[in-house]
C-alpha cells in the first residue's frame, strides 16, 4: 500500500494547495480535512505518514485529539504552516512538530520542506529568522520591565487569563490591564500575540 499523508486546514485553497504539491511528488496520496476533529475517523481507515497542519492545535480538545494520533501512530511526521510567530514555532517544537513552514512560502519551499520531513529531516522557514532580526536583544527587553511586569507577562506566557493572573498575584484584574498595557508599550508589541511573541522568543518563561 502506497503512503500517504493528511492535509488538515481551515481555508479551502489552502488544502487544495498543499494536496496539488504533494500529489505530484513520489506518488503520495494526500486527503485533506477541514478539521483536526475529523482526523480519528480517518485513522479507522489508514494511518498518513504525514499530518499537515495550518495552525498550531491551541484548544484542548484539540491537543487531546492529536496527542492520541500521536500515541496511534508515533512514527508520524508532523507539519506546522502559519505565520512567522516565535510563540506558534515554540509551540510547535514543544509538541514535536518536525517542520515549521511560513504560509507565506513560495511553492517551491513548500515542496521542499515537505520532501525534507518525508525523508526524516527537519525543516525551519527562513521566515522565522528573518522576523525576528529587527528586535532588540534580550538585555535590552529584560531592562525594560519591573518584577511585577514579567510576573504578569509569565502567567500570559502559560495560557492564564487576566483573572486568574490577578487571583494568582492578589490583585485586581483592572491592575493586570493596566500592567499589560505597560508590558504591551515597553515592548513595542501592538497586541497580545506580538507580546507573546516576544516574550518566547527573549525566553522570559524561565
Amino acid at each position: 500500500m502506497s503512503k500517504f499523508c493528511i492535509a488538515i486546514a481551515q481555508d479551502l485553497y489552502l488544502r487544495r494547495g498543499i494536496r496539488e504539491i504533494i500529489c505530484q511528488n513520489d506518488g503520495i496520496r494526500c486527503y485533506s480535512l477541514k478539521k483536526l476533529a475529523e482526523l480519528p475517523d480517518m485513522m479507522l481507515r489508514e494511518t498518513p505518514e504525514i499530518l499537515i497542519l495550518d495552525h498550531i492545535p491551541l484548544t484542548r480538545q484539540e491537543i487531546s485529539i492529536l496527542d492520541r494520533f500521536r500515541r496511534q501512530a508515533p512514527d508520524i511526521r508532523l507539519v506546522a504552516i502559519c505565520g512567522a510567530s516565535y510563540f506558534m514555532f515554540s509551540r510547535a517544537i514543544r509538541m514535536g512538530f518536525h517542520g515549521y513552514l511560513s504560509i507565506t512560502a513560495p511553492l517551491s519551499e513548500a515542496i521542499h520542506a515537505i520532501s525534507l520531513v518525508k525523508r526524516g529531516g527537519g525543516y525551519l522557514s527562513p521566515d522565522i529568522l528573518q522576523h525576528y532580526q529587527r528586535y532588540p536583544t534580550d538585555n535590552q527587553y529584560l531592562s525594560r520591565l519591573t518584577s511585577r511586569e514579567i510576573d504578569v507577562l509569565q502567567g500570559f506566557m502559560r495560557g492564564m487569563d487576566s483573572r486568574t493572573i490577578a487571583l494568582e498575584l492578589e490583585i485586581s484584574d483592572k491592575t493586570i490591564s493596566v500592567i499589560k498595557n505597560h508590558i504591551m508599550l515597553k515592548l513595542q508589541a501592538p497586541n497580545l500575540v506580538s507580546m507573546l511573541d516576544i516574550a518566547w522568543r527573549n525566553h522570559l518563561n524561565h
